[in-house]
């Protein structure tokens, strides 16, 4: 007969042991939780009704209760713009003897670490910080508007070589064109008033002007005593000046000055000139009977067609001097390099229309042609 009091297998107890404790671990587990979702309520409900403004974030105070929409921030000790100053409870502060800058609920945070010395600082503002962070705010500088005397119609263009000064010519042609302007024109078939000589009014010829002095002058060598008493007072000088080494580099295969010097059979011509620039020149003026024009621009060439003459080339004094004198009597000088954003400040300084200053390039070498790279040899 089988006894009654026969005992599971241990197996078997071990598992319901087992299986007891994980039990109780989620039941603690799960009684934990909801009591950390009860003190995430009760903060939360804290910081509701706690008066704080500020929060210090690695010495950055972020504004709580700003009503505007962008976050202002800024350095401890400057100034919240845009946050209304409550006087009542600055005064209220100083009245009281406990700390009352900031109201508690028994919570021990450091956001309400703000202390009175940081309200008194509140009234002064580093200027060192930029306090507008709203791109929406930013604003174009002023420019100035155009009255009734603009847009400008006298203006004068200073002929400079191998510049990019074609094709300004090319765009205030056009300009004088389409407006029913009136151009100063050489007597003869010289579309550059006699270069390399400086303007004289006597090169312009008369008929075309009706006893008036003309609206355009282009294309001209810079005279400025000449150029000031033939045109109107209120004549705007524009000239266009690039860098000097790829100025030169243009000048020298443009206007194929190894040619001119007779500089034949020579594998690299630039910089077999470079190396001795002073030889061939007094070779060619011995043998030369009659001096090429185009070499005045194998030396300084920007600034000879600016008025400066040789003569004065190794005169740092007068060379200064002409120099500061171009920079008070000329209005703009564009830069070829950043052509098109000289052509805008043309644009703005004229108030010309956009279409106006529309152009196409002129007299540009094709790539096979330019001398791309000088070395810093070259260059200097």
């Amino acid at each position: 007969m089988r006894n009654k009091n026969v005992l599971f297998p241990a197996w078997v107890t071990n598992i319901g042991a087992v299986t007891t404790c994980l039990l109780i671990l989620l039941y603690f587990r799960s009684q934990a939780e909801v009591m950390q979702r009860k003190r995430d309520i009760e903060e939360r409900e804290d910081k509701q009704i706690v008066d704080v403004k500020y929060i210090e974030f690695f010495s950055v105070r972020l504004a709580l209760d700003s009503t505007d929409e962008s976050s202002f921030i800024e350095a401890k000790h400057g100034v919240m713009d845009g946050l209304p100053v409550d006087k009542s409870r600055e005064t209220s502060s100083h009245s009281n003897s406990a700390d009352t800058s900031i109201t508690k609920s028994g919570n021990d945070s450091p956001m309400n670490a703000y202390e009175e010395s940081d309200v008194k600082g509140d009234t002064e503002r580093d200027e060192s910080i930029d306090y507008n962070m709203e791109w929406e705010e930013f604003s174009e500088p002023k420019r100035i508007p155009c009255t009734s005397k603009y847009p400008a119609q006298h203006v004068v263009l200073l002929r400079t070589h191998r510049s990019g000064s074609g094709t300004i010519a090319n765009i205030m042609y056009r300009y004088g064109d389409l407006n029913d302007l009136e151009f100063a024109l050489p007597k003869q078939k010289s579309y550059d008033f006699y270069w390399p000589l400086n303007f004289n009014p006597s090169f312009v010829d008369k008929k075309y002007l009706n006893l008036t002095p003309p609206d355009l002058l282009i294309n001209a060598r810079y005279s400025p005593d000449t150029m000031t008493s033939f045109m109107s007072k209120d004549s705007y000088f524009v000239t266009i000046i690039r860098k000097p080494s790829s100025h030169f580099e243009s000048v020298f295969n443009g206007y194929q000055i190894d040619t001119i010097l007779g500089m034949y059979n020579v594998s690299d011509p630039l910089d077999e000139f470079l190396s001795k620039p002073r030889q061939y020149l007094l070779q060619y003026l011995k043998e030369k009977p009659r001096f090429d024009m185009n070499l005045n621009m194998a030396k300084n060439g920007q600034i000879f067609d600016l008025g400066l003459q040789h003569k004065y080339y190794n005169d740092p004094a007068t060379i200064r001097k002409h120099i500061n004198d171009l920079a008070e009597k000329i209005d703009l000088v564009m830069i070829m390099e950043y052509f098109d954003e000289s052509l805008v400040l043309l644009k703005r300084e004229l108030c010309w229309d956009l279409d106006d200053v529309v152009y196409f390039k002129l007299n540009q070498r094709s790539l096979e042609y330019k001398q791309l790279e000088l070395t810093t040899q070259q260059e200097v």
